[in-house]
């Protein structure tokens, strides 16, 4: 059995217990959404064993939710040490940073919520919010940092630097409190990281999503159902996946840019994945956002540069170079949140946009390769 082809089963079996989760998670007829998923395999892989096995998988999901439902779910304390370490670094930021400057260095270093509903609201409508949450971008780039940080000490070896990083991302995780996007982010980290080490190579990128979905589905189903936020997150990862290099193919004529054409590729591809679930649940949508992204997104790497620095070395120096760089985000928040519209999207509209962009997903990448060049932030 070849490599792809045990891929391929991975992630539709993987996939028919997610979506049986969802049905019966999302609906009283979930049998008969699952017996309807099941016919749609059948027709179009019309594989019979094949499709006996998805239907098992499927059915398995819906009751593996039902089991859920009926067990106690399980809590996490965070050790009591790291929860004052928390405490003692947003301590060290409001004292040293003006507000709300000293909000939004907390929105992006540990994940704080905006404690003005004024200054919240600007970045909710600038298209700015997310990046006041500790997002996959942000432990991409914390990861890097720790990362080459340890590989210029030339007394470590490759396989202590890969534990070494592992452990850092596993104490940020902690860190944050276990928030859904970062979770997911840690997690697709991991299975980077494992990959390349054991196998030369990364495994297929919708693989790693649909894995990560799984692990997400078996540990904390309410999560990926309920909680927008984590779900948001992987809609702008798959965007950014699939999407963003298709949009930067089609920029090549900016090739002295590469950096701004990255940038406004992937920025425009989250958006693109994204927008139709905001406007289902929130209703507004600022035509101008895109441009606001580009303004701020190149300074996050600089923040999160000093972010990084400061989780180990919590001095004033480091809250006094990035006061300029909140500054001048907090203005360009203000500036943009003025170019919103509200419109809500029927969910029917909803579900047919995603289905087209999946579609479209699927004819692009059915006979995707293995894949070592690709973005995870």
């Amino acid at each position: 059995m070849s490599e792809i082809l045990i891929a391929n089963i991975f992630f539709f079996l993987s996939l028919a217990f997610i979506l049986g989760a969802g049905s019966a998670h999302f609906s009283d007829y979930w049998f008969l959404i699952n017996l309807f998923l099941v016919l749609l395999f059948y027709f179009r892989f019309r594989n019979l064993k094949l499709t006996l096995i998805f239907l098992l998988i499927t059915f398995l999901g819906s009751f593996y939710f039902f089991l859920r439902q009926l067990t106690p779910k399980i809590t996490f304390h965070i050790p009591s040490p790291i929860q004052n370490y928390r405490a003692f670094l947003e301590d060290q930021i409001k004292k040293n940073l003006p507000f709300p400057e000293e909000n939004l260095f907390r929105g992006i270093f540990l994940g704080a919520r905006f404690d003005d509903r004024e200054v919240r609201q600007q970045f909710i409508d600038s298209g700015l919010i997310h990046i006041t949450a500790v997002s996959g971008q942000n432990l991409t780039l914390m990861f890097s940092i720790f990362y080459e940080a340890l590989k210029s000490f030339s007394i470590l070896s490759v396989r202590l630097i890969t534990p070494l990083s592992l452990v850092l991302i596993i104490f940020f995780v902690l860190l944050m409190g276990f928030e859904g996007n970062v979770l997911r982010a840690a997690l697709m980290g991991f299975l980077l990281i494992l990959a390349k080490n054991n196998f030369g190579r990364l495994i297929l990128r919708r693989n790693i999503l649909v894995f990560s979905l799984l692990i997400f589905t078996l540990a904390v189903p309410e999560s990926i159902f309920e909680d927008v936020s984590t779900q948001l997150s992987f809609l702008a990862i798959t965007g950014i996946l699939y999407l963003a290099p298709v949009i930067e193919s089609k920029l090549s004529f900016f090739s002295q840019f590469i950096f701004l054409r990255k940038t406004f590729s992937e920025t425009l591809s989250a958006q693109i994945f994204t927008l139709p679930l905001i406007l289902y649940r929130f209703g507004n949508i600022n035509l101008l956002s895109l441009f606001a992204n580009l303004l701020v997104m190149p300074l996050v790497p600089y923040l999160m540069a000093i972010a990084s620095i400061f989780l180990f070395l919590p001095i004033k120096f480091l809250l006094f170079i990035a006061l300029p760089l909140l500054n001048y985000v907090i203005f360009v928040a203000k500036i943009f949140s003025h170019s919103v519209l509200y419109y809500h999207l029927p969910l029917i509209v909803v579900l047919g946009m995603y289905s087209i962009l999946l579609i479209e997903i699927y004819y692009l990448t059915r006979d995707e390769a293995i894949d070592s060049n690709f973005n995870l932030s």
